[in-house]
């Protein structure tokens, strides 16, 4: 299917309609069919849904703002145009998508079944992984979406309640389930999309490093995070999240009264007593600016001796 202005308009007029409408239950939803009717209806659209194979469509829950965010993410997540970045923000289709995450993501507070938090994992990082594509090299759009109700987006992002989850899942060989790869995946989605609304860009510095323990959230992702990780995937995201670190150290933690307190329990097992003088400073208060720009460079040369 070809994605056009008309279809991206009409897949985001479909979802405003379904919000007006609180979600198809409304009144309003039955003023020109019968309940046996729609029920008739619904089971057509679940037969073509079938037909399909997409691992994402929840064919319990057929409603006109759930076809239409699942077929809109299906298109969008291959196509990141300059047309296509401009025209998603202002026919309101970025302010859908971010709505999607936190509903997401608060999801994950609430829920103990597994396939349920798998499910709203899912929804979170395929919405993060639109709006990580959307953000590339287009300033427009990074300053709407931390304009956008607030920072909605960067405080709902919720990268230390993946990194909870990572926790909760180890040993490592627990990692092979399902939820350890959706908590991954929604991880690294969660990091991509913050690096693109930091990098050179002083704003969304400020904005993401006033979140509430952000940089000790960040460090651990660093230091503490990859022993719950397989082997061949700790690498990449210690190298995923120390431009992040670098990005917010100069402005956003300006904010944060008497710097940050790096606890001694982040770092990895086996240090032990033959820590080095260098990864012993990590534990003192970071000042802003320089000397926060400076911890992090004792964080990648402690790294490098791991």
């Amino acid at each position: 299917m070809d994605l056009d202005r008309s279809c991206l308009d009409l897949m985001i007029r479909l979802l405003e309609l379904d919000q007006d409408q609180g979600g198809g239950n409304g009144a309003d939803s039955t003023v020109h069919f019968s309940a046996k009717e729609i029920a008739k209806i619904k089971e057509k659209i679940r037969k073509l849904c079938d037909t399909v194979h997409n691992k994402h469509l929840d064919l319990q829950n057929i409603t006109t703002g759930h076809l239409a965010m699942e077929t809109l993410l299906s298109l969008t997540s291959k196509r990141a145009g300059d047309w296509f970045k401009e025209e998603l923000r202002l026919l309101g289709g970025l302010d859908h998508i971010v709505d999607k995450v936190k509903e997401c993501v608060d999801n994950l507070n609430q829920e103990d079944d597994k396939e349920k938090l798998v499910s709203s994992l899912w929804g979170a990082e395929r919405c993060l992984r639109v709006l990580e594509s959307v953000t590339v090299h287009n300033p427009e759009n990074q300053s709407y979406l931390i304009a956008y109700k607030d920072s909605l987006l960067i405080i709902s992002s919720h990268l230390s309640r993946c990194a909870e989850l990572i926790y909760l899942l180890a040993p490592p060989a627990s990692f092979v389930a399902a939820v350890g790869k959706a908590v991954e995946d929604c991880m690294r989605a969660i990091i991509g999309v913050l690096l693109n609304l930091t990098h050179d860009n002083e704003w969304g510095s400020t904005k993401t490093g006033e979140q509430e323990d952000l940089i000790v959230t960040a460090l651990n992702c660093v230091l503490k995070v990859p022993q719950y990780l397989p082997q061949e995937q700790r690498f990449d995201i210690r190298v995923l999240v120390l431009p992040l670190c670098v990005c917010c150290s100069g402005s956003g933690f300006a904010h944060q009264p008497g710097g940050v307190q790096c606890q001694e329990q982040v770092l990895p097992d086996g240090d032990g007593d033959g820590r080095r003088p260098g990864s012993l400073r990590l534990h003192r208060p970071c000042d802003v600016g320089t000397t926060g720009q400076k911890s992090i460079s004792r964080v990648i040369d402690y790294l490098e001796h791991c």
